[in-house]
C-alpha cells in the first residue's frame, strides 16, 4: 500500500449560506511526483438542484481547471519536484476564486494512484451529488435529469405516446417509438427517502411487468432510473425486476445516469438504422 495526498474540488453556489457540492478530486504521489485528477464535466447533476445555476460559467470554469490539470499530468518530473499538493493546486486555482476552491490536503492509502482516484471520485463526488439531490417523482426524473440527454441527440421529438392494452388493463407510456418492437423509456425514481417506499414501488412494477407480459405486442421496456446507494437495495431492485421480466416475453433494461450517454447514443443508431 502506498500513501497519497488528495484534495477535493468544491463548487460553492451561495457565498452567504456556504452551500456547496464536490465536483472533483486531485491526487498526488509526492515520492514519484505523479499527479492525477478527476473533474466533473457535466453540469446536469448540479443544475438539477441549484435551479439558478449559471450553467455556461460553471462548465467553462471546470474546463479551464481540467485543461490546467491535464498539463500537470503530462509533466510529472521537473515542474512538480519539491512541491506539495497544496502548492500544485494553487497554480490551478487562485484562492480568491470565490465559487471554486480546494479542500485542505488529506491523506489516503491505496494500491496505486488510479485506484485511489477512482474510489475517491466515486465516494466523494458522484455519491455526494446523488445524496444531495433526491428525485421524488418520476416526472422530475425525466424533466430534470434524463430529458437533456435525449434533447442533445435530437431524439425527444421522435418519441410518441403509446397505449398498451392487455387482457385486463391498459397502460399509457409517454416516451416510446417502434422498430418492430415498442421501445419504451419510462422514468422511475427509486432513490426515495424511505426504504419501504422503495420496496413498495418495486412490487408495484413487478405487478405491472407481469401484466404487460400478456400484451399482444412485443415490448422493450427501459427504466430511466435514479437508484439508491445501498447495495442491498440495489440488489433487491435488480433481482425483483429482472427475474419477473426473464419469466416473460418482455425485455427489461435498467438505466442509470452513469450509463445514460452510451445508452442514448445506441438508441439513436437504432433509430437511424430504422429510418
Amino acid at each position: 500500500m502506498k500513501t497519497f495526498t488528495f484534495q477535493i474540488l468544491h463548487y460553492r453556489h451561495d457565498l452567504v449560506s456556504g452551500e456547496f457540492v464536490n465536483v472533483g478530486v486531485v491526487v498526488y504521489d509526492e515520492q514519484d511526483r505523479t499527479f492525477d485528477r478527476k473533474i466533473l464535466q457535466k453540469h446536469t447533476r448540479i443544475s438539477s438542484f441549484f435551479t439558478n445555476l449559471d450553467g455556461k460559467y460553471f462548465k467553462e470554469r471546470l474546463k479551464e481547471i481540467e485543461r490546467a490539470a491535464r498539463k500537470l499530468c503530462e509533466d510529472t518530473t521537473s515542474r512538480l519536484e519539491g512541491q506539495t499538493l497544496s502548492q500544485i493546486t494553487e497554480t490551478l486555482l487562485p484562492q480568491d476564486d470565490g465559487c471554486f476552491y480546494f479542500s485542505e490536503v488529506k491523506t489516503r492509502q491505496d494500491v496505486n494512484i488510479k485506484a485511489a482516484l477512482d474510489d475517491l471520485f466515486a465516494r466523494l463526488v458522484l455519491k455526494h451529488i446523488a445524496e444531495t439531490k433526491t428525485y421524488t417523482t418520476d416526472e422530475s426524473v425525466w424533466k430534470d435529469l434524463y430529458k437533456e440527454y435525449f434533447d442533445r441527440l435530437e431524439l425527444t421529438a421522435k418519441l410518441t405516446t403509446h397505449k398498451i392494452k392487455t387482457q385486463d388493463d391498459e397502460f399509457v407510456f409517454e416516451h416510446a417509438w417502434k422498430n418492430g418492437v415498442w421501445n419504451i423509456y419510462e422514468p422511475v425514481a427509486f432513490n426515495l427517502q424511505d426504504v419501504q417506499s422503495i420496496k413498495n414501488k418495486v412490487y408495484k412494477w413487478v405487478g405491472k411487468i407481469g401484466e404487460l407480459a400478456g400484451a399482444s405486442e412485443e415490448i422493450s421496456l427501459h427504466f430511466l432510473s435514479t437508484l439508491p446507494q445501498k447495495e442491498d437495495l440495489l440488489r433487491f431492485i435488480n433481482t425483483k425486476l429482472t427475474s419477473v421480466a426473464q419469466n416473460s416475453s418482455l425485455a427489461l433494461q435498467i438505466i442509470s445516469e452513469e450509463n445514460i450517454e452510451t445508452f442514448v447514443e445506441e438508441q439513436k443508431k437504432k433509430m437511424l438504422a430504422n429510418g
